[in-house]
């Protein structure tokens, strides 16, 4: 009951002066009871015997007015002492405290506190103590349960707390790391798992406190699973949660912008193709930056290591990184066959995340990349019209290819994904489901899994099986839908026509696409580049917007006559007539009449290029505003970005796009992790010239070794984010059942974590994770899965292939990075929406509460409690108002009867003549 006491007010002290004080008012009634002395008087006697028929009444009404002056010197007590506690203290129900630690990346943002680096896992762990020091000294009992958002199975703590338990936390808090993991969990889980726990000890008081930055990217995304999870515990359950912002700067109390740490992240790291020769071919890496801070960095220290050691090569500094998204380029080559790490660091921040400023990357190198060609003509490889001769070729020159001819019966065999980095169906007739059953599944399932194809057609294409089985409704591997037959072969007098009238053969549409890109260097080419025949698409509208991209498109074979009436029809509605585009009258009549002279010409491009200029019409160039011609208007700002005028803009654009576009030549398409290409026309010169015998023949092999970087540009399979697990099978008849598992760091020096490893060899730090024996399952494959540790680099396992010879080893490499999307936005959630549903009133009471508690530099005073942390925020009874009006009332009560019980004298009746009589009145005596 003493401790209960201390608890109970915010100064105990000032209560016990108010206590004592409280026999005031009796001593000094008892002293007047008693310091008069008793002499009988006639009179006297005669006033004493009246009064004892109101004896009683007086008593009461003088042991009221005690009471009431006793009760306004208690009241005076608790306003000073500030009175603290509430009505559920004094019941004896257990208290079951949940302290959930969050533990992901974004706690690792540190500071400078004192001369000593922290960050916010160690303010976890300080509010951590600071709650069981306060929870102890409570008269009830008190059982709490440490867990951490990463381990929700292992309590780092679960007992009852008194002083042994409470030095047993310490020491399990001691034993923990300084730094958070590196992995990405949703704070949803942590309270599901909550729920979960407190509906095992139903009968408990429950409180949960969970300590966190606090990111508004956890509390406000779409999907709001966090709120709903909160919801559950404090309305169905009846949890009270309590948010321990673990961040810095600490929040004011009344703040209403949250501060938070500035911060850079590399949010990826890819390079331009995952395999590499190892004959000093060089690799383009791209690396992505992300700065959440509000100003631009300039000079920003940059490393790149490769297999542990650092890349001299690579500049040393980037010049500035912008605010947001940026990307920067550098290249490398290698030596060492396998797999080879490449890990980029950015320079450490002195607020904020410095793990998200490491990246890695994989790139597998081999003396010769294998390239799997399926040719519809195998085994003629070496005739003219090969498309496999043109296509290998063409990879000499890119170096390091070693192109493996073979039929569909090639699909069938092995690891498709592990085996061959890219594969070229060239002329295909199509894959059989009865000749070769596993086929399709096998290459369906490659590019599921990251791998790229590319097709290219040729006269042998069945149209029905790839449009039933390749293309089925979009659903399948080829991107588009096919026409019945190909196109018919141009007539001498069309090709020597298409030859000599200067128009473009080939459009890109995408020209910054890595398969294009190195044709449109030279894009005027194309001007040369005659596609004789190829196949058609059905129309558009069956395919277009189904994450379809067109990247290259052959012009329209339509005739000139052929839009003769929509031109002259969409002409009609030009206003140049309305006084309201007076400025841009003489140019719309100018292009008026160009469109009308095309559209009595020769060639439809003409009439392609006129509606073209129309739209794309700047004007006279002068600077000089008086200097400019007044009929050469900027059509472009001064007509067509008018708002009335989008619709009419929009119908020339799809009118010139018709005249201009015919049928796609390439096009692209995402297949689960991986991408199909395809080309409608044939690799070798059965259907162009373009392989060979044109002017634009030099182009082809760099398309082609362009597409081969692309194809073998996806990492998705080997590029994971922390904390994923890894499934891998293996036929039991063909494997030992066993794994063996190893971890690379991949750079040497500080790691994320901001210690040392001294497990290093030559290739950086190492550590052998160990081998991995399982048993054959039912369907007698083996069944093995990384489960990643909380370190961020190279995964590789090792597979023994069993065979007489023995075969040998399988490799397989994965990397592991943060997960930067997630955790590298250090914005945090505003106090509104952490404390949305604390309402108030007695529904809220029983249902529980959800409270925000602040942390401050008291936080890492020694011994510092829960109560001093928050003693700024806590309520008394000194800041409600019912408190103020209650003195006010008993005040005037005690006033009204003083005044009631005193001698007072009516107006001139203060004489010695009516004294007696008023004497008399005073106590209840005569009229």
């Amino acid at each position: 009951m003493f401790d209960f006491f201390f608890n109970a007010f915010r100064n105990p002290w000032l209560m016990l002066a108010g206590i004592l004080l409280i026999s005031l008012p009796i001593i000094i009634h008892l002293i007047n009871r008693i310091r008069f002395k008793r002499i009988r008087w006639a009179a006297m006697e005669f006033l004493l015997k009246s009064q004892k028929r109101n004896r009683r009444r007086l008593i009461l009404e003088q042991l009221l007015l005690l009471a009431l002056r006793c009760l306004l010197v208690g009241l005076v007590g608790l306003l000073v002492a500030r009175f603290v506690t509430d009505i559920g203290r004094l019941t004896a129900q257990d208290t079951r405290h949940l302290v959930l630690i969050d533990d992901t990346v974004s706690m690792n943002d540190h500071w400078q506190e004192q001369g000593k680096d922290m960050n916010c896992f160690e303010v976890a762990k300080a509010f951590t103590r600071a709650i069981a020091k306060t929870a102890v000294q409570e008269d009830t009992p008190q059982h709490m349960k440490v867990v951490l958002l990463s381990d929700l199975e292992h309590p780092i703590f679960d007992d009852r707390l008194n002083p042994t338990t409470v030095n047993n936390l310490e020491a399990a808090l001691t034993t923990l790391d300084s730094q958070a993991t590196l992995l990405h969990i949703d704070p949803s889980v942590g309270f599901k798992a909550a729920s979960d726990y407190f509906a095992q000890h139903s009968e408990d008081k429950k409180v949960m406190h969970f300590l966190s930055d606090l990111r508004d990217k956890d509390w406000n995304n779409t999907n709001g699973e966090v709120t709903k999870q909160v919801d559950n515990l404090t309305q169905t359950v009846h949890a009270n949660v309590f948010l321990m912002d673990c961040a810095h700067p600490f929040r004011n109390e009344n703040q209403q912008v949250v501060l938070h740490h500035d911060n850079l992240a590399i949010s990826d790291l890819q390079p331009d193709t995952r395999f590499a020769s190892k004959d000093g071919q060089l690799i383009e890496f791209t690396l992505s930056v992300q700065n959440y801070s509000p100003s631009e960095r300039k000079d920003y220290p940059l490393k790149v290591y490769r297999e542990g050691s650092e890349c001299f090569e690579v500049p040393p500094l980037i010049p500035s990184i912008p605010v947001g998204h940026s990307e920067f380029k550098f290249s490398l080559g290698f030596s060492k066959e396998g797999f080879n790490q490449v890990t980029a660091v950015l320079g450490e921040e002195k607020t904020g995340l410095y793990a998200d400023n490491i990246r890695h990357a994989l790139v597998e190198v081999r003396a010769r990349i294998p390239v799997l060609v399926v040719d519809g003509g195998f085994p003629d490889v070496e005739s003219e019209f090969s498309d496999t001769r043109f296509v290998r070729e063409a990879l000499k020159a890119a170096r390091g290819y070693e192109v493996v001819s073979g039929n569909v019966d090639a699909l069938e065999k092995g690891d498709l994904y592990v085996n061959y980095p890219s594969i070229f169906l060239l002329n295909v007739p199509e894959i059989n489901a009865k000749k070769n059953p596993k086929a399709l599944a096998n290459l369906e399932e490659y590019v599921r899994k990251g791998g790229r194809v590319a097709f290219f057609l040729g006269d042998k294409v069945q149209a029905a099986a790839y449009n039933e089985k390749l293309y089925n409704g979009g659903n399948g591997l080829f991107p588009v839908p096919l026409a019945t037959r190909p196109t018919e072969k141009l007539k001498k007098d069309e090709r020597e026509d298409q030859m000599v009238n200067g128009q473009f053969k080939v459009f890109l549409r995408v020209p910054e696409h890595p398969i294009v890109h190195g044709l449109a260097s030279v894009s005027e080419i194309l001007r040369y580049l005659l596609i004789d025949q190829y196949y058609p698409t059905l129309p558009r509208f069956q395919w277009a917007g189904k994450s379809i991209e067109e990247l290259a498109t052959l012009p329209s074979r339509k005739e000139l006559g052929d839009f003769a009436v929509p031109v002259t029809e969409l002409l009609t509605k030009l206003p140049v007539d309305n006084a309201q585009y007076v400025n841009s009258r003489p140019a719309l009549i100018r292009h008026r009449d160009n469109i009308k002279k095309a559209l009595l010409g020769k060639y439809l491009y003409e009439l392609a290029a006129a509606l073209d200029a129309m739209l794309t019409d700047r004007g006279d160039p002068e600077p000089d505003p008086k200097k400019r011609d007044p009929n050469r208007p900027n059509l472009v700002v001064e007509f067509w970005s008018l708002p009335e005028l989008q619709e009419l803009r929009s119908n020339f654009e799809q009118l010139r796009d018709s005249v201009k576009f015919g049928d796609p030549l390439i096009v692209s398409k995402r297949f689960g992790k991986g991408h199909v290409v395809a080309c409608l026309t044939s690799a070798s010169t059965r259907w162009n010239e373009w392989a060979g015998g044109s002017v634009a023949s030099f182009t082809f092999p760099i398309v082609v070794t362009d597409l081969q970087k692309y194809l073998t540009g996806g990492n998705e399979e080997s590029n994971k984010k922390m904390g994923e697990t890894i499934d891998l099978t293996r036929d039991a008849t063909s494997f030992e059942p066993k794994m063996h598992h190893t971890h690379r760091d991949g750079f040497e020096g500080k790691k994320a974590g901001g210690e040392k490893d001294g497990a290093k060899d030559k290739d950086g730090p190492v550590q052998d994770l160990g081998q991995t024996i399982v048993e054959p399952n039912k369907d007698g494959q083996l069944m093995f899965a990384i489960t990643q540790s909380k370190k961020s680099g190279m995964d590789e396992v090792i597979f023994y292939p069993r065979g007489d010879p023995v075969p040998p080893p399988e490799y397989k490499a994965f990397v592991f990075n943060i997960d930067t999307e997630a955790e590298s936005d250090l914005r945090r959630a505003a106090k509104d929406k952490l404390e949305r549903n604390t309402s108030g009133g007695s529904a809220a009471q029983e249902q529980g509460k959800v409270k925000l508690v602040i942390g401050n530099d008291k936080l890492f005073k020694q011994g510092a409690t829960l109560e001093e942390i928050q003693s700024e925020r806590k309520s008394d009874w000194s800041e409600e108002p019912w408190f103020y009006l209650l003195f006010i009332l008993i005040l005037v009560a005690e006033q009204a009867l003083a005044v009631h019980l005193s001698f007072h004298l009516k107006g001139g009746a203060a004489s010695e003549g009516n004294l007696p009589a008023q004497v008399l009145k005073s106590q209840g005596i005569g009229g």
